[in-house]
């Protein structure tokens, strides 16, 4: 009888084990699982693992987890989950990830999560604040995820309606590009003008994209809306009528993540050949 009752207590004991484990936090259930050497072989095992998985999976936002408690102080885990959770809209959940990346590895970390910043959470300000510190903390001509970080800074100014500050980034941004330069520097830099009332340079952004490519309709659209502030409504109404038949087509700037800043609409179009006819009359 006593042999039994020590086997049930036995029983009792490793299921309040079990239980305890369970709910303690898995980077110490991982300190007394593993050895060191052990915890850093599963690091390795891991990370090979979500190469092969899907981002925003559910089985590799465990996995990434695993490796946050594994090696907390490493940028890159953190901002593997973040960046996931940001294009599926978990700003929420993404953004104390975000912090975090940059906190641990700044130059990684807004490399990364600053483009996000701007492009996804519209944080206009800290996006300026990531960027300007990105290009301090860097050397050389700056790019973030592939865009140059003054045509980014373009872009977060033009946003505020700060478009002095934003005509000034745009420059520095054509400056250096030179012949290769995108057709968008010249487009974003002009809605910067047409919104400041500086028209006829609006007029010379809007051309200048044309030439790098004729089918540009969004250079259409604003170039029409500033020729119509300039009373200009026939030459206005060429360009927005080109504009409609492009978008007809479907032919216009889009992402498939993000909303496009100043992004043209058929609706747009309509609208200003509206007042081309009253105003041309």
């Amino acid at each position: 009888m006593e042999g039994l009752a020590k086997y049930f207590l036995s029983i009792f004991f490793i299921t309040i084990l079990f239980y305890s484990c369970d709910k303690m936090p898995l980077e110490y259930r991982l300190q007394y699982a593993y050895t060191r050497s052990e915890q850093d072989s599963l690091e390795i095992r891991i990370n090979r693992e979500i190469n092969r998985l899907y981002d925003g999976s559910l089985l590799k936002d465990s996995k990434l987890d695993t490796l946050i408690a594994i090696n907390p102080d490493k940028e890159e885990y953190y901002r593997k989950k973040a960046i996931p959770l940001t294009r599926y809209g978990d700003y929420h959940g993404a953004f104390p990830l975000i912090e975090k990346s940059v906190q641990l590895d700044p130059y990684n970390g807004l490399y990364f999560t600053g483009w996000q910043i701007l492009y996804m959470y519209r944080d206009y300000e800290r996006a300026i604040e990531y960027f300007s510190y990105y290009d301090d903390i860097s050397t050389g001509v700056d790019y973030i995820w592939g865009e140059n970080i003054n045509f980014l800074l373009g872009l977060s100014y033009k946003q505020l309606g700060q478009y002095d500050k934003a005509v000034e980034e745009f420059d520095k941004y054509i400056l250096y590009s030179g012949l290769k330069i995108n057709e968008y520097a010249y487009v974003y830099r002009g809605i910067a003008n047409l919104r400041n009332e500086c028209l006829e340079s609006a007029i010379i952004d809007f051309d200048k994209a044309l030439e790098i490519f004729p089918k540009c309709t969004m250079a259409m659209v604003y170039k029409g809306e500033t020729l119509i502030n300039q009373n200009k409504c026939s030459e206005a109404e060429f360009y927005l009528k080109e504009a409609q038949q492009l978008l007809l087509k479907g032919s216009k700037k889009t992402h498939p993540y993000v909303e496009v800043f100043d992004e043209v609409q058929l609706v747009q179009v309509e609208d200003l050949l509206s007042l081309v006819q009253i105003f041309g009359t």
